[in-house]
């Protein structure tokens, strides 16, 4: 139960992530619009710039003075210094590092759907302990990862996200898709459960049988009865 728990609560985080880049996005779309009228400025002091990490440093200042207009922006912009301190560990895990992109999202997002996929599938039909379906779930995706499996499937998809409809029509097929396969491997868990109680029962009576069986037998030879 507790397992379970901690796994939804990793599918709500993302989710909850995913959807303040969204709600940032809406709500600067005014404040984008005044960079994009900047862009022939911006590419003009990027061709002066040497190297293509200065120009990233760049784009980084003008991004960052934009996100720090709004609640919203500053928020994002201190959940961004926190999980970029964590990009070791974002790249070992799902392959990629930390950044404020569709590709990163997204490939947290398949990378957690994955692991709670994989730990339902272990744990309910096959009744394992919650921390070893916990490690197996993890294992296999990272596995995946360290190929660059997970950011080229999710690297496909990225162009597709950009109408709004398309992001919360997927955020919300994600959600019902996930509860529903919960719902489902519960069941299934929990008949095989019932199943092997009455067969564990059914064994115990048929042993309490035989063994009623074998008293009668060696008390008869005994003539005691």
């Amino acid at each position: 139960m507790k397992k379970r728990l901690i796994s939804n609560l990793a599918v709500i985080i993302f989710i909850t992530i995913f959807l303040f880049s969204y709600l940032s996005k809406a709500q600067l779309e005014d404040q984008l619009g005044e960079l994009q009228g900047n862009v022939e400025k911006v590419q003009d002091v990027s061709d002066n710039l040497s190297t293509s990490d200065q120009r990233t440093e760049y784009l980084k200042q003008e991004w960052t003075k934009i996100l720090e207009r709004t609640q919203v922006g500053r928020f994002l912009l201190g959940i961004s210094s926190i999980l970029k301190a964590l990009s070791p560990a974002f790249k070992f895990l799902i392959g990629i590092e930390f950044s404020l992109s569709w590709l990163f999202f997204l490939s947290l997002g398949v990378w957690i759907a994955i692991v709670v996929i994989i730990y339902k599938a272990v744990k309910e039909p096959f009744q394992m302990k919650g921390w070893i379906s916990l490690a197996i779930a993890i294992i296999i995706p990272t596995i995946s990862a360290q190929f660059g499996m997970i950011v080229k499937t999710v690297s496909f998809f990225v162009p597709l996200f950009k109408n709004k409809w398309i992001i919360l029509g997927s955020i919300l097929i994600t959600i019902i898709l996930l509860y529903i396969y919960s719902l489902f491997m519960k069941t299934i868990g929990k008949k095989i459960k019932e199943k092997t109680k009455r067969e564990n029962e059914e064994r115990r009576e048929q042993k309490a049988e035989t063994l009623e069986k074998l008293e009668d037998i060696e008390l008869r030879s005994r003539g005691i009865k």
